[in-house]
Order: structure tokens, then C-alpha cells, then sequence
């Protein structure tokens, strides 16, 4: 069983952040990793134990955006097997990085490693503090589980990876289900690219097992779906989801600062009138700058955008 020794929980008079206080606080919540950018990711696989590696099918953009919005989207990343069984030489990696590198376009997963330095970097994405990872598993079957390790490289070692986690190995589950990882706190992304002593680049591994390392069962099916990430600060924020928890801001007139514009879309509502009038969505779209905007400002944009009631028994659209 995934265990830590305890001991009573106590509130401290002064410090910077504390469990209690993640649940109060917005800031402190927040997934550190949201929207992380997919030229930022390596995803690969193995079938040996990890002494060799390649991309992994789904290593495209497209699929790395959607691992880390910090939401449930059905993506699988599925781990490779043997002859069509699991096997404990079978394993996830997914690497990730707080700064931004110059890659050529069009070099492989395994080859980016090399433009992953000090001499390639050229800015930095984001600069904060992770202590734990929340990762979304589906191991299906009985008896299976994800053996997982975290690690992680400093800017100016970038081949050399130390443990994160406390120096242990968890064994995840789920059916789908989601998995609290501790991590011992530090950096993610430098203050700027000359602060090689930070470290810049984390990394997990997932292998299949069996729970607590136990016999590996053989006919499990091993998935990592999404992951989040957490940490009390961050100094350089990409975005407000990032750095606040949440996509927009409001001042003491409730003026409204959305982070990148509205875009109301399948609203559900029920009964719109008659009973033989029972349309099952709303369908509006509109995009605004990221500019300030009073709540009627808002309204009177959502107002004046076209409408499309869709018909729940004929299927049929109406405008």
C-alpha cells in the first residue's frame, strides 16, 4: 500500500503555505502545469526496461496540449506489451521542461534530448515550485499497477536525473482513477536561462506490475490518461490558470478580465417552454480580445451572437 509515516496535523502560527491552506486559497491550488506547451514534452516508450526508448504514438502535438490542460479528455497513453502481454520491461516516460529550447523542426522524440541544454535555451516558460503531482491511471483487470518514479535535472546538468520523489517508487491504480504523487519541493523552470543550478526539466516513468510490486497479472491493460501539478509559488506564469487557478480576474467594480476572450459554447438547458418544446442545447460562439469588459459589456456580446437550437427528438436545427 502507498504509505507515509503521519503525524498529527497542526496549524502553524506564520508560514508560507501549509495543506490546510491549498484548500482555502486559489493560488495555492493551482495546477502549476496547465497548458504547458507541447514543444516542451517528450513522451516515449519502451519494451527493455528502459534501456532503450522511442516516441510513443501518440507524441504529437495535438495529444501533449490535451495532457496537460488539467482536465479528464479520454486520451490514453497506453504502454507498449510483449507478445501482446504486459511485461515489467514495459514503460511510459514523460518528460517535461519549464523552459523554452531551440529544436529543429522535425527531430524525433529521443533527439531532442541533445537541444535540451544551457546553449539551446532560449527563454524561460515558466519559473515555480512543484512538491506533488495528481496523475489520472486506467489499469484495467485485477491485481495490476503502475509502478511510478519521479525525477528531475538542473539547467546546467540536464543528462543527470535525481530523484524527486522522496526517493521511492509508487504503484498507482485506478479504473480510471486518480493518483497524489509527494515530491520533495523544489524549482521547475529557471529564473533565466543563466540559472543552470535550478532545475528545469522533470521527468516520470510508469512500468507495469503489480500492485505493490507484487506479481504482474497477464491480462491487465496499462493507460496514463492526464497529470497536474502543484507547488506554493510561482514567479513566471505563462498564463492565469497557471499562477491563480482559475482563467480570469475582477476588480472591486466586478469589471471582468478574462484570460484569452469568451467563447460561450453548448450551453445545456432543459425545458425552454411548451412541452413539446424541449431543445437539449444552445449552441453560441463569439471571441473578444483580452481586454476589460463590464459584465454588460459581456452580456451584450453574448446577446448579439447567433443562436442554434437543435431539435432533441428530430435532430433537427433551428436557428
Amino acid at each position: 500500500m502507498n504509505s507515509l509515516s503521519t503525524a498529527l496535523l497542526y496549524e502553524p502560527d506564520s508560514a508560507v503555505t501549509t495543506p490546510t491552506l491549498k484548500g482555502y486559497l486559489n493560488m495555492l491550488a493551482a495546477n502549476r502545469l496547465a497548458l504547458l506547451p507541447p514543444s516542451q514534452v517528450i513522451i516515449e516508450q519502451t519494451t527493455d526496461g528502459g534501456v532503450t526508448w522511442t516516441a510513443h504514438a501518440r507524441a504529437t502535438n495535438d495529444y501533449k496540449k490535451i495532457f496537460f490542460r488539467g482536465t479528464n479528455e479520454n486520451v490514453y497513453y497506453t504502454l507498449p506489451k510483449i507478445n501482446d502481454a504486459p511485461n515489467k520491461l514495459c514503460g511510459l516516460r514523460i518528460t517535461f521542461t519549464g523552459m523554452k529550447y531551440d529544436v529543429p523542426p522535425g527531430t524525433t522524440e529521443p533527439n531532442k534530448y541533445s537541444y535540451w541544454t544551457r546553449a539551446n535555451a532560449t527563454d524561460v516558460e515558466r519559473h515555480c515550485r512543484l512538491d506533488g503531482l495528481y496523475v489520472w491511471v486506467q489499469v484495467t483487470g485485477s491485481g495490476g499497477a503502475l509502478k511510478t518514479r519521479v525525477y528531475r535535472s538542473a539547467g546546467g546538468t540536464p543528462n543527470t536525473w535525481v530523484a524527486a520523489d522522496r526517493g521511492r517508487a509508487m504503484y498507482l491504480t485506478g479504473n480510471p482513477g486518480g493518483n497524489y504523487i509527494s515530491l520533495e519541493e523544489d524549482t521547475f523552470g529557471g529564473g533565466s536561462t543563466s540559472n543552470t543550478g535550478a532545475y528545469w526539466n522533470y521527468r516520470i516513468e510508469f512500468y507495469e506490475d503489480g500492485v505493490d510490486g507484487g506479481d504482474l497479472p497477464s491480462s491487465c491493460g496499462y493507460n496514463v490518461l492526464w497529470m497536474q501539478g502543484f507547488g506554493p509559488t510561482s514567479s513566471t506564469s505563462p498564463n492565469w490558470i497557471m499562477l491563480r487557478g482559475m482563467p480570469y480576474l475582477w476588480n472591486s467594480d466586478m469589471t471582468l478580465r478574462i484570460n484569452n476572450g469568451i467563447i460561450p459554447e453548448t450551453t445545456e438547458v432543459g425545458n425552454l417552454g411548451s412541452s413539446d418544446k424541449k431543445w437539449n442545447a444552445i449552441y453560441a460562439k463569439t471571441v473578444t480580445s483580452d481586454n476589460l469588459y463590464t459584465k454588460t459589456q459581456i452580456d451584450d456580446k453574448i446577446a448579439n451572437v447567433p443562436l442554434h437550437i437543435r431539435n432533441s427528438s428530430t435532430g433537427t436545427t433551428i436557428q
